[in-house]
């Protein structure tokens, strides 16, 4: 599977919020870090490896995506104003500022992580996606 630089950074930033809003829900790193063995049981995933990446986000802010960069990537990536504010908790027209401002700057976006990692994530994000639609 090949993703573009783009797909693989906005792969990290959904996997980052996942783990984000999990640790919000749960207030628990290790409940975060149970959640994702399971999917990575169930999806038959690198579960090493995604434990690693999950403590690297969530431990150096290093890792952490910029609000225009989210902005910027999730309207690249097809999410609508109100989908993108629901992500970043940020006012319509707070969205439509950056996308303004952002309008005329070229920038490609910078994954964090490997190729590897990268597409462990996506395939875990895919996963947790399908798991969601279970039930009624």
């Amino acid at each position: 599977m090949i993703l573009s630089e783009q797909t693989r950074r906005w792969t990290e930033i959904q996997f980052y919020y996942f783990c984000l809003d999990l640790y919000h829900i749960r207030n628990n790193m290790i409940d975060v870090i149970l959640l994702i063995e399971v999917v990575c049981q169930i999806a038959e995933l690198n579960y090493p490896m995604l434990k690693s990446i999950a403590g690297k986000m969530m431990g150096d802010p290093i890792y952490l995506p910029h609000r225009d960069e989210v902005v910027s990537l999730a309207h690249a990536m097809g999410n609508g104003y109100k989908n993108i504010a629901k992500i970043t908790d940020l006012s319509i027209n707070t969205i439509r500022t950056i996308l303004n401002t952002n309008r005329n700057k070229i920038t490609t976006p910078y994954p964090m992580f490997e190729i590897p990692e990268d597409q462990e994530m996506y395939k875990f994000i895919q996963q947790f996606s399908e798991i969601k639609k279970v039930g009624i």
